[in-house]
């Protein structure tokens, strides 16, 4: 017998055992991430756990941690990009063997709805906000003393 699939037929049962022991509920808290990205890289994050109104980020809200994260380390950040991960199976045994649907990507700012989810796992679930950085606005600037002609009165 192969151990590999010996394994895989262990976790399998032992999943299908658990199975009744897992209970879904509304999500009540999602996690939001920041993501600064300055020069294409990602330069630093921050974290912040938010209250949902029956599973749902209302836009107001979403909104408003935009707005007071916008500003990082004396400089402006605009959104790039929304991103929502919920962790909503209801076959565990199918999660382990085909993955997760990944993240959904959101245009604009709007309502997040999460699915209820496993009790033991909504902790998963999170919003990511890329911000990149404002592009400065330069100036032409003149180089050396334009030549200042005058012009002679005739007589």
């Amino acid at each position: 017998m192969n151990v590999l699939s010996y394994v895989e037929d262990n976790i399998q049962e032992k999943l299908n055992e658990l199975k009744d022991n897992f209970e879904k509920g509304i999500v009540e808290n999602v996690n939001l991430y920041f993501l600064y990205v300055v020069n294409q890289q990602c330069d630093e994050y921050q974290h912040e756990v938010v209250s949902l109104n029956n599973g749902v980020l209302q836009k107001d809200n979403l909104l408003a941690e935009i707005i007071k994260h916008r500003n990082e380390g004396g400089r402006r950040f605009n959104v790039t990009g929304i991103y929502k991960y919920g962790f909503d199976t209801d076959d565990l045994v199918q999660f382990m063997e085909e993955g997760d649907k990944g993240l959904i990507e959101f245009k604009e700012v709007e309502n997040i709805t999460f699915e209820p989810s496993i009790d033991y796992y909504q902790h998963h679930n999170s919003v990511f906000i890329f911000l990149s950085n404002e592009k400065n606005k330069y100036t032409k600037k003149m180089i050396g003393n334009p030549r200042k002609k005058t012009l002679k009165s005739r007589e």
